[in-house]
Order: structure tokens, then C-alpha cells, then sequence
């Protein structure tokens, strides 16, 4: 058992994302967890949902069309799809206008 697993490990394989340009190998015994943090591994951006190599990660959350971004003027957070149609006016507007509910129900509640 002892010399069996010798063996095992000085066997070598390939990382599994070698497809798509990893170029790494190494003993079995550390290809698991090499693959899990192989930067040439598929993810899905979270925003988007788009599979993405996860070394590109960063780069494509700068131009995802769904992330979040937020107004540096009134702090909206909205998809940066629509920063040429943000408007901090209507923004605020809205968010005003929920505060006046918010304070009018609050009102009702203490003079019934």
C-alpha cells in the first residue's frame, strides 16, 4: 500500500483546462487542487452570465454591460447599459417621492 501510492504520485497529468491554454502538469496528487484556482478555468460572470476564463474575469467586468455601476452625482446603482439614459433628476424625484409616502404613512400611523 505504502509503495503503491509512491507510484501514484509520481504520476503526472495534465491540468483538464489545457484546451483552453493551460499548460501546466504535475503530479496527480496536486492536479485537483491546481484546477480549482487554474486561471484558465470557465466561470460565469455574475452579471451577465456570460462563460468567461476566469484570468479575464476583471477585465470583463470593466465593460459588462450588466454590471452595476453607481452615479458618483446622486449614488444610483444601475446596469452600465444605461448610463446614457441615467437621469440623477428622475432619480431623485423618485426617491423623494418615496420618502413622502414613507413619511405620510408614518404619520397616519401615530395620529389614529
Amino acid at each position: 500500500p505504502k509503495y503503491s501510492m509512491k507510484i501514484y504520485a509520481s504520476f503526472k497529468a495534465k491540468c483538464r483546462y489545457e484546451a483552453c491554454g493551460c499548460n501546466s502538469v504535475m503530479p496527480v496528487t496536486n492536479l485537483m487542487q491546481h484546477e480549482e484556482v487554474c486561471p484558465f478555468r470557465g466561470t460565469k460572470c455574475a452579471h451577465c452570465g456570460k462563460e468567461i476564463r476566469m484570468q479575464e474575469l476583471q477585465e470583463h467586468y470593466s465593460v459588462c454591460s450588466f454590471m452595476l455601476i453607481q452615479c458618483q452625482e446622486c449614488s444610483e446603482l444601475f446596469p452600465r447599459k444605461n448610463e446614457g439614459s441615467h437621469s440623477c433628476i428622475k432619480y431623485l424625484m423618485k426617491k423623494i417621492k418615496g420618502l413622502e409616502k414613507e413619511l405620510s404613512e408614518e404619520r397616519e400611523k401615530h395620529y389614529m
